[in-house]
């Protein structure tokens, strides 16, 4: 079932205020940060915050954790649920880690890791 808004704004104001508490615990440990070391850590910080918005985006998706089994796409019949495992995801904003459902046609030794 696709996460609720509430739920996913919750879990990304959590994210936000871990980071936030980040760069301000850099700051406070850096006397005189230059203008390059500021930037370098703002950076860093979008960059973290752009993967976990992913991820959790990603992550909420009905599809990500169907509430049916789906069909092997090669045979046509159900798959087995082999729990849940652990994948990364390259994109845009970077690798993106992530727990997903684990399905595996044992007739046709494929596995998949919904959406596809």
């Amino acid at each position: 079932m696709k996460k609720r808004r509430e739920e996913l704004r919750q879990e990304l104001q959590q994210k936000t205020d871990i980071l936030i508490e980040e760069v301000l615990d850099w700051y406070e440990a850096n006397e005189k940060p230059t203008m390059s070391q500021i930037e370098t850590e703002v950076l860093s910080i979008r960059e973290k915050l752009g993967q976990e918005t992913a991820r959790a985006l990603i992550q909420a998706q009905a599809a990500v954790h169907p509430d049916e089994v789906p069909a092997c796409p090669k045979c046509q019949e159900p798959m087995r649920y082999k729990g849940e495992k652990r994948k990364s995801l390259d994109g845009l904003m970077g690798t993106v880690g992530m727990e997903r459902a684990y399905y595996y046609c044992s007739e046709c030794e494929a596995g998949l890791f919904p959406p596809g």
